[in-house]
């Protein structure tokens, strides 16, 4: 498909929030990580991305529904190999999400060519996945939104992340 070779001919992908995704945004996923395009997915892009690897997108329960939607601020737990570790254990976020991807931790599906793609970086206190990476550094998906002005780190994320793909 000629727009598909156009797309992977570009210096990278930035997947971003919205209502829902589309099948073929799985397959551009798996493809541009095979060609070691790097890719950055916000909220629906981390999403679709999670889910091209395996994970499975459910709604927010009531419990976490007043937690993540509407530009909430929520703390966010930093792993210490994370690409965001630089900013320290837990920072806040804003979110404006009402569904998050879960894996299922006895099988988990996250393999690409038999061999495991993602790693979980970061998660809220109800754990809730906030951010996932590949090993290899070419994807890095967040589930919050680095780019609202109520994210109060926001900049020095997205710095991070653009550092990162440029390795």
């Amino acid at each position: 498909m000629k727009k598909w070779k156009t797309v992977l001919s570009c210096d990278g992908l930035l997947l971003t929030g919205g209502n829902e995704f589309y099948l073929p945004e799985i397959k551009l996923i798996q493809d541009a990580y095979k060609n070691k395009l790097p890719i950055f997915g916000i909220c629906l892009g981390m999403q679709t991305i999670l889910t091209a690897f395996g994970g499975k997108c459910i709604p927010l329960n009531e419990k976490l529904k007043p937690l993540h939607k509407d530009g909430a601020i929520h703390k966010i737990n930093i792993k210490r190999n994370s690409q965001l570790s630089s900013l320290g254990t837990s920072i806040e976020v804003n979110s404006y999400h009402s569904f998050h991807v879960v894996f299922d931790e006895e099988n988990p599906q996250n393999y690409f060519n038999g061999q495991q793609v993602l790693y979980v970086t970061a998660y809220s206190d109800e754990k809730v996945i906030e951010m996932a990476e590949t090993y290899d550094g070419y994807i890095t998906a967040v589930q919050f939104h680095p780019e609202s002005i109520l994210t109060p780190k926001g900049i020095n994320i997205l710095r991070n992340v653009v550092e990162s793909i440029r390795k």
